[in-house]
C-alpha cells in the first residue's frame, strides 16, 4: 500500500498544480525534484513539491550534496541555505526560477510534466505557455519580504530593495554599569587584553574538575579559574549552606555586586535614587551541580529562579526577578524583557546578565550525542573546518536605566541600547535546525525598534558558532536582513566572541555585548579567531560582510553602532542593537583637598584592596576628585575602614604605601561596630570627619563635598574565595590557618572548648565569641570511637548528633556497630572514611590570666546587678564609675527592670554589665521566673544601645561548673538560665564580649577585677584557688562493658511527655529502665480524668506518652 500523501507546508491541496506557477516555475520544479530523487534515493513519483522537507528526511549531508550539484550543473553558486531558508521543494524551485532560471537546462515540457508526479500533471492544452507570473508585493514586514530575497552574497537587483520592518522607535536604555567574568579572566581588564590579543581561551578543566572526563579532550572548554571560591559571610550565608547552593547563583550574586559598583551605588545609594523598583532579569540554562552530590549526604543546587531571586532577596529588591531560559539566547533574551519592563515603566533599574557554567561530564556527552560539539576543541566561527563548537564558562552582567534618566542622575554610561527583538524559528526542518529568515526578521524588528536601517550599523557581533552550515545560515539571514541596502562586498565586519572563549550557551549573548561595550570604550575592533580559512559554503566574494580577523581601529566611515545576536538551539532568537555611549561634556575639575574612604569586610581583605587601589593608580588616570568621590557615594561602607583628606594622587599613592608597611600616621584607621553609627558634623574639618567615619560614624558625603563629581573605575571588592563545593574528598593534608588564631590539632591532646581556627570556608557554627568577630572558629576534630549499637535507622531521616560529651572521671562505655549520620559527610567532620562518633569529655585545664591591651581604656561606666551590698566593689573596679541597681530588692518585674536602666542609659553610655545575683546565699532566681527576665530585659536594654567601644558582659556565679561526684564541692544551680544566654552573646553580638565566671571565692574582689579586664574571648570561665581555667574537650576513655539500665534506679527525663525526652523515655524503658520521672511544661490532670475526650491536644499526648511508657513495663 503506497503512504499517505504528505502534508502540503504551505496549506494548499496536497495534489494540483499551484494557482500562477508559471512555466519557468514548473521547469525549475521538474529538475529540481529529478536532482533530490537521485541524491535522496526517493523516487521522483513519490515525492511532492508542496509537503514539508523534513517529512523525507533531509540531512545536512544531503544539503552539501544537493548544493554542490546545482552549483555544478548551473554554472552559478547555489547555497545549501535554500533548503533551510524554504520548506518545501517548490519554494526552492521558485528561489532558482528567479535567481538562476536562464541556466536551468533546457528540457521538453513533455520532461517537465513528466518528472512530476501523476496526480500533478497539468490537462494538455493548446495554449501556449503562460509567461512567469511576477512575484506579488511583500505584504508583512521584514519577515515575509525577505523571503524573496537574494540567497546570501548576492546584491539586490537595482530598483528591487526589501521592504524594512516598520515600528516605533522604542526609547533607548543606558548601560551604566557592566562586570563579569571570562575564561581566564578575572575581570574585564584582563578579558579585553585577550580579545585585543586574539589568545585562545579553550583549555582542559582546571584542577581536581579534570576529574570528570573519561577520555582525554572529554572536557575541554573555556574555563573560569575558579567556580568554587565564594565569600558566604560577605552575603549572610553560612559555609555550609554555600556549599549547598548552585555555584552560578554564588558567581553571579558576586558579579551583580561588582556592577553595581561598576555604576558608582551602594545599596543605599540604589535605594535612595529607586527605592526598590530594580528588576533582574538573568540567562541560564544548566542546571548540573546536583548531579556532584548525587553521592553525597546532603542535597546540593538550588532552582535556576533562585539565580535571580537570590539577589533580588540580598539586595532588597522588588521588581521583576526572574531567570531565562530559552538556551543559548537567554542571556540577550534577558535584556529583551528587562528593556521592555524598562519602557513600560514596571521598574525604574534592571540588573541583567547571564551565568554558565560546565560542572559535569553529562553536558559533553549530551553534545557528542547530539554532533554539536567540535571534533577539535576550537569554536571555527566563519572558518573552514568547523564541525561544532566548544563550550565555555562565563558570568556577566549589565545595569540598565532609560537614558534619559541615566543622563539626568549623571550616571556613567557604557553603551545605549537602542532596539531589542526576539523570535521563535517556528517549525523548520529539524528542531535543531535554524531557520535564516526569522533570523532576519528578529534583525530586522530590533533595527525598527532603534529606529535604524542597515546603514547605520557598523559592525556585527554574530552568534557564529562554527559550524558548517550554521555560520552560512546566519550569513544567509543577516543578508536577507541588510538586503535593503546596496553595499560593497565586505562592507560590514562580524565577529564572534565564541572564536576564544568557546560558546558561554547561556551566558554568550552577555559575553558578545561586553565585547562589543569594550570595543566602544577602546574605539577598537578585536579579532575573531580561527578563520584563516573561511568557511567554503559562504560566498564571501560576493558577500557584504567580512571576518575581522585581526586587530584595527573602528573604521572611521562605519558608525559606532553594532548589532549582537544569540540563537538558541530550541529556535528562540535574539538580537539586540547598541551604540557608542554619548560623549561626556565639559567641565571644570574641583580643586582642594579630597577625602578618600576604603572600606571591607575584614582586615585581610581591606589590604587586598589597598593593594589593588595602589595598582589602579599606577595604571590609570584619573582626576582624584572623580576618584574619591567615586569612593565616598560608589561603595558600600563596611566594617574595616580606612580614610585618608590628600591633595593630589601622589600624596594618596604615598599615604596608602605607608599604610601596608604598617604606618598609621597618614591614615585613619578604625572598625564600625554598629550598623549605624552616629553622624558626623558636616561642617568639621576633613580630618576630622575622616577621623568619624573610620570610626564607624555616618557622613553626608554630598554636604562634606558639595561639588559634582563623576563615576570613574575603582578596584571592584576583593571577595574572600572560600573554597564552597559539594563533594570535596578528605583532605590529605590540613589546611593553612588564618593568621592570629590557635591552630587545633588533630588527635588526643586537648583542644579549647569553642575555640581555634578552621579551614576557610568550612561549615561551622560558632559555638563561641573569638578575639574577631564574625571570624570563623574551631571544628574540633578528634579519633571516632566505634559504637556497640546504632542510635538510628540508616535508611530514616535523622541528624544524630555523634559528639558524646561524657562527666569527667567517668568511663563511656564501648559499642562495635557504627551509627552512621546521613546529614554530615565524613570528610567535613574528622571521622573519615567510615561513619562513626566522636567521645569527648570535657576538661578543665589551668591558663593564666590574659595582660588587658596596652591602650585600653579601663574607665567608662559599669552597670553592677547584684543582691546584696558590696561596697568594695567600686575601689575594685576604679577608675570604672560602677552603677549598682539591686535586683531582688528594687526589681521583681521586667517593666520596673526596663525603667531603671533606661534612667541610667539616658545619663550616658553603658560599657559594660556585671552580674553578680548569683552569688546571694539564698538565690531563688531559678524558681521565681521574674529576677531572671528582668535581667535579660536589662541586658537587652544596653545591647540595643550599641555603645562605640563595644559592651563587656560578666556573669559570675559560684559552684555552677562543680562536678556532682568531686569531693568538697558545692554544685549550684544559681544563675544557670542567664548562663547559656550570656556565653553566646558574643556569637550574636559582634560588639560584645561576653563571659560566664565560675569561682570559688566570690569575695576575691582584686581577681573579679582581673577577670573584667581579661582580653581573653572565652564564653565560660573557672577560676580555682586563684587560678584561672578554661573548659576543653579531650577524648574520653572507652569502658569494656556494654551499658544496661538499672532496673532498680529511677530515671529523670526533662521533656520527658512528648519530642526527643518521650523517645529517650522510650529508649531506656526499652533497654531495661523500670522506674521512669517524667518533667513536662504543665501538670497532668488526675487518672480519673484521663480518659476525657476535651482534654487540650497538648495534654492528651503526655497522656498517651506516660500509658505506652506503662504498657511497656515502666512505672512512671
Amino acid at each position: 500500500m503506497a503512504p499517505p500523501a504528505p502534508a502540503r507546508a504551505d496549506g494548499g491541496p496536497a495534489h494540483g498544480r499551484a494557482d500562477g506557477l508559471g512555466a519557468g516555475h514548473a521547469e525549475a520544479q521538474a529538475y529540481l525534484m529529478a536532482v533530490y530523487a537521485e541524491v535522496s534515493g526517493i523516487p521522483v513519483e513519490r515525492l511532492d513539491p508542496h509537503a514539508p522537507l523534513e517529512q523525507y528526511g533531509v540531512s545536512s549531508y544531503q544539503v552539501a550534496q544537493l548544493a554542490a550539484r546545482l552549483t555544478a550543473e548551473l554554472g552559478e553558486r547555489i547555497p545549501g541555505t535554500l533548503f533551510f531558508a524554504h520548506r518545501t521543494l517548490a519554494a526552492v524551485a521558485g528561489e532558482l526560477a528567479r535567481t538562476a532560471g536562464s541556466r536551468l537546462p533546457t528540457a521538453p515540457a513533455a520532461l517537465a510534466v513528466a518528472a512530476a508526479p501523476a496526480a500533478l500533471a497539468a490537462p494538455a492544452a493548446p495554449a501556449a505557455p503562460a509567461a512567469p507570473t511576477a512575484p506579488a508585493a511583500p505584504t508583512a514586514p521584514v519577515a515575509r519580504a525577505v523571503a524573496a530575497a537574494v540567497p546570501a552574497g548576492e546584491p539586490v537587483p537595482a530598483g528591487e530593495p526589501v521592504p524594512q520592518a516598520r515600528g516605533r522607535k522604542g526609547e533607548p536604555v543606558a548601560i551604566v554599569g557592566i562586570a563579569g567574568r571570562y575564561p581566564r579572566s578575572e575581570g574585564l581588564g584582563a578579558f579585553w587584553q585577550h580579545l585585543l590579543d586574539g589568545d585562545d581561551l579553550i583549555s582542559e578543566p582546571p584542577g581536581r574538575r579534570s576529574l570528570a572526563g573519561p577520555e582525554q579532550g572529554a572536557m575541554t572548554g573555556g574555563y573560569l579559574d575558579d567556580v568554587a571560591g565564594f565569600d558566604p559571610l560577605f552575603f549572610g550565608i553560612t559555609p555550609r549552606d554555600a556549599a549547598v547552593l548552585d555555584p552560578q547563583e554564588r558567581l553571579f550574586l558576586q558579579t551583580a555586586w561588582h556592577t553595581l559598583e561598576d555604576a558608582g551605588y551602594s545599596r543605599s545609594r540604589l535605594r535612595e535614587r529607586h527605592g526598590g523598583r530594580v528588576g533582574v532579569f538573568v540567562g541560564s540554562m544548566y542546571n548540573e551541580y546536583p548531579f556532584l552530590g548525587l553521592a553525597g549526604p546532603r542535597p546540593t543546587g538550588s532552582a535556576l529562579a533562585g539565580i535571580a531571586n537570590r539577589v533580588s532577596y540580598f539586595l532588597d529588591l522588588n521588581g521583576p526577578s526572574m531567570t531565562v531560559d530559552t538556551m543559548c539566547s537567554s542571556s540577550l533574551t534577558a535584556v529583551h524583557l528587562a528593556v521592555a519592563a524598562l519602557r513600560r515603566g514596571e521598574c525604574e533599574a534592571a540588573l541583567v546578565g547571564g551565568v554558565n557554567l560546565s560542572l559535569h561530564p553529562n553536558k559533553f556527552a549530551t553534545l557528542r550525542a547530539l554532533r554539536m560539539a567540535s571534533s577539535d576543541h576550537r569554536c571555527r566561527s566563519f572558518g573552514a573546518g568547523g564541525d561544532g563548537f566548544v563550550p565555555g564558562e562565563g558570568v556577566g552582567a549589565v545595569l540598565l536605566k532609560p537614558l534619559a534618566r541615566a543622563v539626568a542622575d549623571g550616571d556613567r554610561v557604557h553603551a545605549v541600547v537602542l532596539g531589542t527583538a526576539v523570535n521563535h524559528d517556528g517549525k523548520t526542518n529539524g528542531y535543531t535546525v535554524p531557520n535564516p529568515v526569522a533570523q532576519a526578521e528578529t534583525i530586522g524588528q530590533a533595527m525598527a525598534d532603534a529606529g535604524v536601517s542597515p546603514g547605520d550599523i557598523g559592525y556585527l557581533e554574530a552568534h557564529g558558532t562554527g559550524t558548517a552550515l550554521g555560520d552560512p545560515i546566519e550569513l544567509d539571514g543577516l543578508t536577507r536582513a541588510f538586503s535593503c541596502v546596496a553595499a560593497a562586498p565586505g562592507h560590514w565586519p562580524i565577529g564572534s566572541v565564541k572564536s576564544g572563549t568557546g560558546h558561554l550557551e547561556a551566558a554568550a549573548g552577555m559575553a558578545g555585548l561586553t565585547k562589543v561595550v569594550l570595543q566602544f570604550r577602546h574605539d577598537t575592533l578585536v579579532p575573531s579567531l580561527h578563520a584563516e580559512r573561511l568557511n567554503p559554503h559562504v560566498d564571501w566574494d560576493r558577500s557584504p560582510f567580512r571576518v575581522q580577523r585581526e586587530a584595527a581601529p573602528w573604521p572611521a566611515h562605519l558608525p559606532r553602532r553594532a548589532g549582537i545576536s544569540s540563537f538558541g538551539a530550541g529556535g528562540t532568537n535574539a538580537h539586540i542593537v547598541v551604540e557608542a555611549p554619548p560623549p561626556l561634556s565639559a567641565r571644570e575639575v574641583p580643586d582642594g583637598p579630597q577625602t578618600v574612604v576604603i572600606s571591607a569586610r575584614t582586615e585581610e581583605r581591606l589590604h587586598r584592596l589597598v593593594e589593588d587601589w595602589l595598582r589602579l593608580l599606577r595604571q590609570r588616570p584619573a582626576q582624584l576628585a572623580d576618584l574619591a568621590h567615586t569612593s565616598r557615594v560608589g561603595r558600600e561602607a563596611l566594617r574595616e575602614r580606612l580614610a585618608t583628606v590628600v591633595d593630589s594622587r601622589e600624596e594618596l599613592v604615598r599615604n596608602l604605601e605607608r599604610f601596608l608597611a604598617g604606618d598609621l600616621a597618614a591614615v585613619h584607621r578604625g572598625t564600625a561596630r554598629q550598623a549605624r553609627g552616629p553622624e558626623a558634623d558636616p561642617l568639621q574639618p576633613l580630618d576630622r570627619i575622616a577621623a568619624q567615619w573610620a570610626a564607624g560614624g555616618r557622613v553626608d558625603w554630598a554636604r562634606v563635598h558639595p561639588e559634582p563629581g563623576r563615576v570613574v573605575d575603582l578596584p571592584a571588592y576583593p571577595f574572600a574565595a572560600h573554597h564552597c563545593w559539594a563533594d570535596e574528598p578528605p583532605a590529605t593534608d590540613p589546611a593553612p590557618m588564618p593568621a592570629g588564631l590557635d591552630t587545633v590539632p588533630a588527635g588526643p591532646a586537648p583542644v579549647p572548648a569553642g575555640l581555634g581556627a578552621v579551614p576557610s570556608g568550612a561549615g561551622v557554627v560558632p559555638t563561641g565569641s573569638v578575639a574577631e568577630p564574625n571570624e570563623p572558629v574551631a571544628e574540633l576534630k578528634g579519633p571516632a570511637a566505634e559504637l556497640n549499637e546504632p542510635t538510628a535507622e540508616p535508611n530514616e531521616p535523622h541528624a544524630v548528633s555523634n559528639e558524646v560529651v561524657a562527666e569527667p572521671s567517668k568511663t563511656v562505655a564501648a559499642r562495635n556497630e557504627p551509627v552512621a549520620e546521613p546529614n554530615e559527610p565524613a570528610a567535613e567532620s574528622g571521622r573519615g572514611a567510615g561513619p562513626g562518633v566522636r567521645l569527648l569529655a570535657r576538661e578543665w585545664r589551668d591558663e593564666p590570666l590574659g595582660v588587658p591591651a596596652a591602650g585600653r581604656d579601663a574607665g567608662g561606666t559599669v552597670l553592677c546587678l547584684t543582691a546584696d551590698e558590696r561596697p568594695a566593689l567600686a575601689t575594685a573596679f576604679a577608675p570604672a564609675r560602677l552603677v549598682v541597681l539591686r535586683q531582688g530588692v528594687d526589681f521583681t518585674d521586667v517593666p520596673t527592670a526596663v525603667t531603671a536602666v533606661r534612667t541610667v542609659l539616658r545619663a550616658g553610655a553603658v560599657d559594660g554589665v556585671l552580674d553578680l545575683c548569683a552569688l546571694a546565699e539564698e538565690s531563688d532566681d531559678e524558681r521565681d521566673a521574674g529576677p531572671w527576665q528582668a535581667r535579660l530585659a536589662i541586658l537587652q536594654q544596653v545591647l540595643a544601645a550599641r555603645p562605640a567601644g563595644g559592651v563587656r558582659i560578666l556573669q559570675v556565679t559560684s559552684g555552677l561548673y562543680d562536678p556532682l561526684d568531686t569531693v568538697g564541692s558545692r554544685p549550684r544551680a544559681a544563675g544557670a538560665r542567664l548562663a547559656g544566654f550570656v556565653r553566646v552573646l558574643g556569637a550574636e553580638y559582634p560588639w560584645a564580649r561576653s563571659t560566664v565566671l565560675d569561682t570559688d571565692d566570690p569575695g576575691d574582689l582584686p581577681l573579679l577585677s582581673a577577670a573584667w579586664h581579661d582580653t581573653a574571648p572565652y564564653g565560660e570561665m573557672r577560676m580555682r584557688a586563684g587560678v584561672r581555667q578554661r573548659p576543653c574537650l579531650v577524648p574520653a576513655p572507652a569502658g569494656q562493658t556494654r551499658w544496661r539500665p538499672d532496673p532498680e534506679h529511677v530515671y529523670l527525663v526533662t521533656g520527658g511527655t512528648r519530642g526527643l525526652g518521650a523517645l529517650t523515655a522510650r529508649h531506656l524503658v526499652d533497654r531495661g529502665a523500670r522506674r521512669i520521672a517524667v518533667l513536662g511544661l504543665r501538670p497532668l490532670p488526675p487518672r480519673h480524668e484521663w480518659a476525657r475526650e476535651d482534654l487540650p491536644a497538648a495534654t492528651a499526648e503526655a497522656v498517651a506518652t506516660v500509658r505506652e511508657l506503662e504498657r511497656r513495663g515502666a512505672r512512671v
